[in-house]
């Protein structure tokens, strides 16, 4: 019981605690909104994957393949240069985001989503543009089907 004793002999800490949680409970949702939002964008941008996929194939193999790593560390850059800028203009006050904050992590969130999306059917489209996907009967997808004696 060391909380209820802390409380009696210092009762303005147990109501710090109480609003703590309180705040802790808004940034959470907050967080989570972004979450949702970021699912729902990328949702709908993997849905044009294959849109993305037939203008890739006009780009350059060395540009894809040169392009698609850098593009997925981009990405990452974006987002934590977002959170960075979150933090430099204190946009985390009294346990919860700011409005500007919240824009500012959901914007970067969703550039790093589009930059991964982008660097991935980059990527997925070097390594699968030699694959006789046309040809009936070239390749089903198996790879250990042969008798062995």
């Amino acid at each position: 019981m060391p909380y209820l004793r802390s409380s009696i002999q210092h009762p303005e800490s147990a109501i710090e605690n109480r609003q703590s949680g309180n705040t802790r409970t808004v940034l959470i949702g907050q967080v989570a909104a972004s979450f949702a939002v970021w699912l729902v964008f990328g949702y709908f941008q993997a849905r044009k994957a294959p849109e993305l996929r037939r203008r890739m194939a006009t780009v350059p193999r060395r540009r894809r393949v040169t392009l698609g790593p850098i593009m997925m560390i981009v990405g990452a850059v974006i987002l934590f240069a977002g959170l960075g800028l979150v933090a430099a203009i204190h946009g985390i006050q009294n346990g919860s985001l700011t409005p500007i904050a919240w824009i500012v992590a959901t914007l970067a969130g969703g550039m790093f989503v589009q930059t991964q999306i982008t660097s991935a059917v980059m990527m997925l489209s070097v390594a699968t543009e030699n694959e006789p996907g046309r040809i009936p009967g070239a390749s089903d997808g198996r790879i250990n089907d042969r008798k062995l004696p």
